[in-house]
């Protein structure tokens, strides 16, 4: 499979995937946020590009940066009983970003007046609205509400794949954020998900998956 984090014309963030002879097949090949990072670390950029589309690979894994080694071996030991096996990994000795808040990254519950969170100083929260009702992005000093496809993730490829997904779109943003943990609220724990975790933590990155149900309830 081929993946790769890129930005369109409309300066959305866009992680998509590209399958190869042996790959299953996402029904949404492409998972776009309406906001860009500043600032990306090149191997947090190849693990985010290949996440959304984990559950799909069997075979070699092309991603357009590098991977750590560890999160190479991590990536593999995701996709038992299947291969992922990482092409672009990088062996010289490279920094691991730190931060020092807390990201949070979760969808737009139904009926909610979107607005970012204000509970927390050290916390930003990431709201994904419905791109089929908003566009673009608003942002303050704690939070910001962003237009994303991510809704659709779990009609057309299940509870698992946004999960994924919205772990992915934490990656990317991580560092805008001076992020060291990284809260996701998912609608099912995923069941590799202390994989999931040491995957993250190849990158720098505290995992916290929080179950929640349609309208958010914990």
């Amino acid at each position: 499979m081929k993946t790769a984090y890129t930005m369109d014309r409309f300066r959305r963030a866009c992680l998509q995937a590209e399958p190869e002879e042996y790959d299953g097949r996402a029904q949404l090949p492409v998972r776009t946020l309406d906001l860009a990072p500043q600032r990306l670390n090149r191997f947090r950029e190849g693990l985010a590009s290949v996440l959304p589309f984990l559950d799909r690979v069997n075979g070699p894994l092309r991603t357009e940066r590098p991977v750590y080694p560890l999160t190479a071996s991590l990536l593999r030991e995701y996709a038992e009983p299947f291969e992922a096996l990482a092409t672009e990994v990088e062996w010289k000795p490279a920094d691991i970003p730190t931060g020092t808040g807390r990201l949070v990254i979760r969808l737009a519950r139904d009926g909610e007046r979107v607005s970012p969170s204000k509970d927390h100083p050290d916390t930003f929260e990431m709201v994904l609205a419905r791109s089929d009702e908003y566009r673009g992005y608003l942002s303050t000093t704690t939070g910001c509400v962003v237009g994303s496809n991510a809704w659709l993730v779990r009609t057309l490829d299940g509870d698992n794949a946004l999960a994924l997904t919205l772990v992915a779109f934490g990656l990317l943003f991580a560092e805008d954020y001076d992020a060291k943990v990284l809260e996701v609220e998912v609608p099912v724990i995923p069941a590799k998900h202390e994989v999931l975790s040491q995957l993250l933590e190849s990158t720098g990155l505290q995992l916290v998956l929080r179950e929640v149900t349609h309208d958010g309830d914990r």
